[in-house]
Formats: structure tokens, C-alpha cells, sequence
């Protein structure tokens, strides 16, 4: 378990314990069906096993782990029915949120995630900096959205899809899904940087539609 880093023995930690274990499994660090063996976390992470076992309890209620009776936790899977289901609220969610927030997002912020996706397609076979662009352009969609309860399920499912995204169903990720991802993306910045709703809401839905595309083909049939 060297992927952890140690935390010290205080429990007062418990949400970093989370923050870690949480970051590794969307980070595909740790894969799905993986085993969490408490004692081994606890040691790598030099502390006791009380905060592991709660930060593992709250990853079971989020749906990143799952418990199997008598035989302890592990990485949650990733199904083809669960990934159909996220993608059909991010097509419901996203392209009405951005209506909300594409006039409080600053025009500085939209210029450096432009940036970033630039340095993409110059880099294509660099997945860290892919990464990297992904989650900044999801953040700044909805890291402006007013309404805290949208704000709150659209970062819940993002989660999980950008697990799915980063898991080992994406090892071979290809140069040419990268780039067609990136300009998908710069399509969602021009929107932005207009101030055009209803062409970014397109530009989201569009996305969203294209990802579950790429994504369903990495499950068999």
C-alpha cells in the first residue's frame, strides 16, 4: 500500500484518511475489485484502524467501496448499467447548470483552463497533463453554479465518472480519443468565453454524449 502517504497517529485525520483513499480510487491508483485490508492501510498510512474504518464506511454510502460479508472491503466495480445511469444525469444536469453559472465564472480562470487544453493537444501522449485539463475544465463548470444542491450532485457524479474514466478500462487510452476529447473541450471554452449559454449548453451536451459513446466501448459486450 505505497501509493499512501503517512498521516501520523492522530485521529483527528480522519478526513484526510478519506480525502486519500477517496483520491486513489478515482485516480485509479487503487483498481476496482481491489481488497482495502485495514491493517495494511493502517500501516502504510502509520496510524490505527478506527479512522480507516470510518473513511471506509463513508466510501461504501458514497458507492466508491463495497462490503462483502465475511470476507472485508473492496473497490467498488464499475458496471456498464451504472456508468449508462451517470451519464444520463450529467446530460440531464450539466447543460441547464451552465445557464446558471456562465456569467459568474471569470474570464481569468477560462483563459488558464484554455491554456491547459492547449498544452493538451501540443502533448497528447502525456495522460497526467490529460487529466489534468479534465478536471480542470469540470471544475470550473461547476465550481460556479449558485445553487449548492446542484453543485453537490453534479461533483458527486463527475466523481464517479472521472473514476471510470481513470480506471484500467482507460489504460490504452488512445492519442486520438485525446485530442477529439480536447477539442470537444475548447468547444466548452469558446462558449464560455462569450458568454453564450444556450452554444455552451450544446457544447456540454454534446461532450457528455460523445463520453458515454467512448466510454461504453471499453465495457464488453
Amino acid at each position: 500500500m505505497s501509493i499512501f502517504t503517512q498521516l501520523g497517529d492522530n485521529l483527528t485525520l480522519k478526513d484526510r484518511v478519506y480525502n486519500e483513499i477517496k483520491t486513489a480510487i478515482i485516480n485509479g491508483e487503487l483498481l476496482q475489485n481491489e481488497p482495502l485490508i485495514e491493517t495494511e492501510i493502517a500501516k502504510a498510512m502509520n496510524i490505527s484502524r478506527a479512522p480507516i474504518r470510518e473513511a471506509l464506511n463513508k466510501l461504501i454510502q458514497e458507492g466508491f467501496v463495497v462490503n462483502i460479508p465475511r470476507r472485508g472491503c473492496k473497490v467498488a466495480p464499475i458496471t456498464k448499467k451504472e456508468t449508462i445511469d451517470m451519464y444520463e444525469m450529467r446530460m440531464l444536469i450539466e447543460p441547464f447548470a451552465i445557464h446558471k453559472s456562465i456569467d459568474k465564472i471569470p474570464l481569468d480562470q477560462i483563459l488558464i483552463v484554455e491554456k491547459i487544453i492547449y498544452d493538451v493537444m501540443d502533448n497528447p501522449k502525456d495522460f497526467e497533463l490529460y487529466i489534468k485539463s479534465d478536471r480542470e475544465l469540470h471544475s470550473l463548470l461547476y465550481n460556479y453554479i449558485p445553487n449548492a444542491y446542484m453543485k453537490n450532485t453534479i461533483l458527486a457524479i463527475d466523481e464517479h465518472t472521472m473514476r471510470t474514466r481513470y480506471s484500467d478500462l482507460y489504460i490504452d487510452l488512445d492519442i486520438d480519443a485525446v485530442l477529439t476529447t480536447a477539442k470537444e473541450h475548447l468547444n466548452i471554452i469558446d462558449a464560455l468565453k462569450e458568454r453564450n449559454s444556450e452554444k455552451a449548453s450544446q457544447a456540454i451536451h454534446e461532450h457528455i454524449a460523445n463520453g458515454k459513446k467512448r466510454t461504453l466501448r471499453a465495457f464488453p459486450d
